[in-house]
């Protein structure tokens, strides 16, 4: 009997015992447009994502961001873009329905094509 409750017990304290809990996954912030030295870098630390910033005065530069996009995950790391600023490159903010307009454009243009588009979108975090 006392073997049953000894074991009782310890299957209790199995059971109530918390769960593994499970790393971060690591990522890593890219300031300015990065390089394919930038992404290298990156990918040296174990990335796997990267946080790549897009001024809204850049977000008709399609070409430009595609490639981070595409370097990136030949790399095997995922993109998170951060949309911050106005669109015509002023300190002053900027139209709302315009500028949801421009992010909606620039995130359609990113997920066209054999990249399959970023992980994430940040506007204005």
């Amino acid at each position: 009997m006392r073997r049953l409750s000894l074991l009782s017990v310890l299957l209790v304290a199995m059971l109530l015992a918390p769960a593994a809990s499970q790393a971060a996954t690591p990522g890593i912030n890219l300031a300015g447009l990065p390089s394919s030295t930038d992404l290298d870098q990156a990918q040296a630390t174990g990335a796997k994502y990267v946080r790549v910033f897009a001024l809204g005065s850049q977000l008709h530069d399609f070409g430009t961001f595609k490639g981070i996009l595409s370097a990136a995950k030949a790399r095997g790391m995922n993109v998170v873009f951060v949309i911050t600023g106005a669109t015509d490159g002023s300190n002053t903010p900027p139209d709302p329905a315009a500028f949801a307009s421009d992010v909606g454009t620039f995130a359609s243009r990113m997920a066209s094509g054999p990249s399959g588009g970023a992980a994430a979108y940040e506007v204005w975090n």
